[in-house]
């Protein structure tokens, strides 16, 4: 299974069927992760022949994850733990997943992986009923060099509320204790045509005149999102860095139409 750039993972499990078609009664169990880096991939690249090193399962660790309560109206929440692998881009172990019903999994121990990785755990909260799934949500991140240690996620962020937009004026209340906000429109497509950073404090803005207009003639989605990046100076950062600092995001989606 490819998960990113240049690196693959796959998991090598046992699932008891209970004697029954039904897929969803099975029990799976994680055996060991197989890992594999070093591929120069390109769109559509179908790489054949490829043998994984297996992971020692003696080298697993058993995490332990403390969620907060889940904020109403976003119900489904699962933690996803991601790896930087350096130059070789980054994984995410999706299985078994962690949710507050199953708060722990067995992961591969850093020192088990390649040199200098590190793990970033996001605890996602979003709309269970498929309604804003992937659209409106909150984050919360944790970055552990010890899995063995407890791992407690803090309360989440909220969204931000009051987002509204007329006569070509867009305006939010802001989240207390955001470091950033910020807005995107998107098109009917999922297509970014317009992201705005608001770095002075305001709360209502409107987008300036450009020629072509990006904005699209139909059906559009704005985003308006808060972040904490703790210590952040909007006179003085860096966006190539701001992410690897970021504890809590979260964002609120409007439908727009033109």
């Amino acid at each position: 299974m490819r998960f990113a750039h240049e690196q693959w993972a796959a998991a090598t499990a046992l699932v008891l069927s209970l004697g029954t078609a039904d897929l969803a009664d099975d029990v799976t169990t994680l055996i060991t992760y197989g890992l594999e880096t070093g591929f120069d991939l390109g769109s559509g690249d179908q790489p054949d022949g490829v043998l994984l090193s297996i992971i020692d399962p003696a080298d697993l660790v058993d995490v332990a994850v403390t969620l907060p309560s889940a904020p109403t109206g976003l119900d489904q929440v699962q933690v996803f733990p991601y790896v930087d692998l350096g130059d070789e881009g980054s994984l995410v172990f999706s299985l078994p997943a962690i949710t507050p019903a199953t708060p722990s999994a067995a992961l591969p121990a850093i020192e088990a992986l390649v040199a200098g990785a590190s793990y970033e755990l996001r605890a996602v909260a979003e709309p269970s009923d498929g309604d804003g799934v992937g659209v409106e949500g909150t984050v919360a991140f944790l970055r552990a060099s010890t899995l063995g240690d407890s791992l407690t996620f803090s309360d989440w962020l909220p969204r931000p509320t009051g987002v509204s937009a007329a006569e070509g004026v867009y305006q939010f209340t802001p989240v207390a204790g955001a470091s950033l906000h910020s807005a995107q429109v998107e098109d009917s497509d999922g297509n970014p045509v317009w992201h705005v950073l608001l770095l002075d404090g305001r709360t209502s803005f409107s987008l300036p005149t450009v020629t072509p207009d990006p904005f699209p003639t139909g059906d559009a989605t704005l985003f308006v999102s808060a972040s904490v990046f703790p210590d952040f100076d909007p006179m003085d950062f860096s966006g190539d860095t701001l992410g690897d600092t970021v504890t809590h995001s979260s964002r609120t989606a409007l439908l727009l139409s033109r």
